[in-house]
C-alpha cells in the first residue's frame, strides 16, 4: 500500500515488529494498539467510546489504561470495525480477561458519572 513508503519516516518506537499471523489474530481480551500502517486517516478516534484513542507524535495511538476493547458498550470493538487498512491489533503488553476489561469499563464510567 502507498502508506508503506512512509514506514522508514517513523522512529523505531512506532516501528513494530509483528509477523502477519499476529496482525490476523482474533481480537480477544487485551487492550489494543495501533501499529505504524496507521494512515491517519481520522476514523477511529470519533469512535472510541472511551476516548482512549489520541493523535500520537506520528501516528494514532490508544491508551491501554483506557481501552476496554468497547467491552460494555458494543459486541466488538469499534475502532478495528472502522479501520480501512487493519492496523489496529491487540497489544501484546497489556493481557487482560474479558472480566477485566468489563471491571475497567465500569471503573471509566463511574468516574464518568462522578464528573
Amino acid at each position: 500500500m502507498w502508506h508503506s513508503l512512509y514506514r522508514p519516516l517513523l522512529p523505531k518506537r512506532y516501528r513494530l515488529n509483528l509477523s502477519e499471523q499476529d496482525l490476523e489474530k482474533k481480537v480477544e481480551a487485551m487492550a489494543l494498539l495501533i501499529t505504524d500502517e496507521c494512515i491517519n486517516c481520522d476514523v477511529c478516534e470519533p469512535e472510541c467510546p472511551n476516548e482512549a484513542i489520541f493523535q500520537g507524535e506520528f501516528i494514532y495511538e490508544i491508551k491501554p489504561n483506557k481501552c476496554t476493547e468497547c467491552v460494555g458498550h458494543f459486541d466488538a470493538p469499534q475502532c478495528v470495525e472502522v479501520c480501512p487498512v487493519a492496523c489496529i491489533v491487540v497489544n501484546p503488553a497489556h493481557k487482560e480477561t474479558p472480566e477485566q476489561l468489563l471491571l475497567k469499563y465500569q471503573g471509566l464510567t463511574k468516574v464518568t458519572e462522578m464528573e
